[in-house]
């Protein structure tokens, strides 16, 4: 079975597990109330994990490139599920691949940035969040994606609205207010 495929399995049994577990509004959350089958289903996963890493003989599977996409629907599942942790580990994961695998400053890393940065939000590390945020918009400036360039500005901006820096804030919503008119001008 390609490690594609079982990328994919994991995630959907995740998934369903997730869904299993929010069936009922009146229901209190896996973590406080977890069952045999659970528990059980949480190993399978967990093997599966394992399987992953260390199943393809001769490659690397920690830079394996198609591990990618399935890492990030993980990394975006497991922020939802409030574990905020398992989601930082495979967004380390994809920026390390991304970082052997492509250009520096390439649209990818950008975009691993910018989930890094969400799950830092999160979990409530706000300068973690502004530094893989700056990070995301260095590499949109350097591809040219003006229209995301501003978008990351709103970001930073709510970031540090958030945190209190207000002028800060200012500078950042006036910086995205100016990209997005010099694009609707040009």
């Amino acid at each position: 079975m390609s490690l594609l495929i079982k990328a994919l399995f994991f995630i959907l049994l995740i998934c369903s597990c997730a869904y299993l577990g929010n069936a009922g509004s009146d229901r209190r959350p896996d973590l406080l109330n977890p069952s045999l089958d659970k528990v059980k289903t949480h190993t399978k996963t967990r093997k599966l994990v394992g399987m992953m890493d260390y199943d393809q003989p001769g490659a690397n599977p920690g830079h394996d490139p198609q591990l990618v996409r399935p890492a990030e629907i993980l990394a975006e599942a497991h922020v939802q599920a409030m574990q905020f942790e398992k989601a930082v580990e495979l967004c380390k994961r994809t920026l390390e691949i991304h970082r052997v695998h492509n250009e520096p400053a390439s649209l990818e890393e950008a975009s691993e940035s910018r989930l890094m940065a969400l799950v830092s939000e999160a979990k409530g590390d706000y300068d973690t969040t502004l530094e893989h945020l700056v990070l995301a918009s260095i590499a949109v400036i350097a591809n040219g994606q003006d229209n995301e360039v501003a978008a990351i500005d709103v970001s930073i901006g709510n970031i540090y609205l958030s945190l209190y820096r207000f002028n800060e804030a200012i500078f950042s919503y006036q910086k995205a207010l100016a990209n997005r008119l010099q694009i609707s001008e040009g």
